[in-house]
């Protein structure tokens, strides 16, 4: 299995505005000037990251109104952003070569309202993995134009332990066990990482900048998505308007991360006008470096958990005849796999034990403050973990 992430194409700088509110399923579009747009041109409703992005295609304009080939999949308000876009679709095709034959692996509608504004696809074929090559096309389904976006080679596995790490630790032979299928397994013990060790901070500000520093109460950013280094894919940001009701999602203009200060320095100024920034972020008690080791043992030990629950043992009985990492030897004894299965999950809420004792030693030191950006007075809000539990009030 490969997690699969690439930057959506940029929006063209050829825009104009609806004049009136809109409905679902309208098909006349009255703009405010579209002069520059043609029949099959596609085109973006609302900004990019905004909830309700849909992408359309004209099929004839009439003065300043534009004519849909289908209706509106939402509602928009009077005064929404329509922009022209030279592609409405992407394909991803695959390779064990970087050079031989590429063969489509799948076409994917563009999503704007993405939180990342990202291409985002799992590649769950058998023989994913990181021998695999890939080319993302953005891709004109009007025209049949594709424009060649990137290549990738060897992405990160997404997992606190490499496949080679992982293979040397438990004895897993490739004849066994696939890159792939230990890839499934890996990714599924950074779920269940995620849902056992992590909070997630949601901190907002009603102030507009473009650096703001995280008061986090002595909390450390959590790597989320397991590869290792902070990315925009660790934090979830957005803008919400108290009069609408929507949101858009912002965490495409964040460009720098720095770990140590705990600020984010966006592209440009945020949140918009009369809008409250809001960023989610997981966190631990304990710096990356610090934990990362514990996190691999974590990952071993839940990853081999599933390949015994969903790997038939025939295949695997080498390698597991003589594991012990768990505790607990394996044979091809039914009992004696459950048994390994529940001293694995035993010793890996041991080892987080490690992590969440930090937790609760830190909860206990409690502030009054704790905004999203210091330097101002205009907020002071409290830290909110997802459980709706509130640091900051003695």
């Amino acid at each position: 299995m490969k997690i699969i992430r690439y930057d959506n194409p940029a929006v063209t700088d050829v825009s104009t505005f609806s004049t009136p509110s809109l409905s679902r399923d309208d098909t006349s579009i009255i703009c405010n000037d579209a002069s520059s747009f043609s029949s099959e041109d596609f085109v973006l409703f609302e900004e990019v990251g905004h909830e309700l992005c849909e992408i359309c295609q004209i099929d004839s304009i009439d003065g300043n109104t534009i004519e849909l080939v289908e209706g509106l999949q939402y509602p928009h308000d009077a005064s929404t952003t329509i922009t022209k876009l030279n592609y409405d679709k992407c394909i991803i095709k695959y390779s064990s070569y970087e050079t031989g034959t590429y063969n489509t692996l799948t076409t994917l509608d563009l999503d704007y309202s993405n939180p990342h504004n990202s291409i985002e696809y799992v590649d769950s074929r058998k023989d994913a993995s990181d021998l695999v090559y890939y080319k993302i096309y953005y891709y004109n389904s009007s025209t049949e134009t594709e424009t060649l976006a990137t290549t990738l080679h060897n992405e990160d596995n997404f997992s606190y332990i490499s496949i080679e790490n992982f293979r040397q630790e438990t004895g897993f032979t490739e004849s066994e066990l696939t890159d792939a299928e230990i890839s499934v397994a890996l990714f599924n013990a950074l779920e269940w990482i995620k849902d056992n060790a992590y909070n997630v901070v949601t901190l907002q500000s009603y102030v507009q900048d473009n650096i703001f520093e995280l008061d986090l109460e002595g909390m450390e950013f959590a790597h989320w998505t397991g590869n290792k280094v902070l990315t925009k894919y660790d934090f979830e940001i957005y803008q919400y308007n108290p009069t609408t009701k929507y949101i858009t999602y912002l965490t495409d203009k964040l460009i720098k991360i720095n770990d140590k200060s705990y600020k984010l320095l966006f592209s440009e100024t945020v949140p918009s006008d009369n809008e409250i920034l809001y960023v989610k972020t997981p966190v631990t008690f304990r710096h990356f470096s610090e934990i990362r080791n514990v996190l691999a043992n974590i990952s071993k030990l839940i990853a081999v958990n599933y390949i015994l629950r969903n790997v038939n043992i025939s295949k695997i009985r080498n390698g597991v005849t003589s594991w012990t990492a768990g505790g607990t030897s394996v044979n091809r004894d039914t009992s004696s796999v459950d048994a390994s299965i529940e001293t694995n999950l035993k010793q890996a809420k041991k080892l987080l034990e490690q992590i969440l004792k930090v937790y609760m030693k830190k909860t206990a030191l409690r502030t009054e403050r704790s905004s999203l950006n210091k330097k101002s007075s205009r907020y002071s809000g409290n830290i909110k973990f997802s459980s709706g539990n509130i640091i900051g009030r003695n």
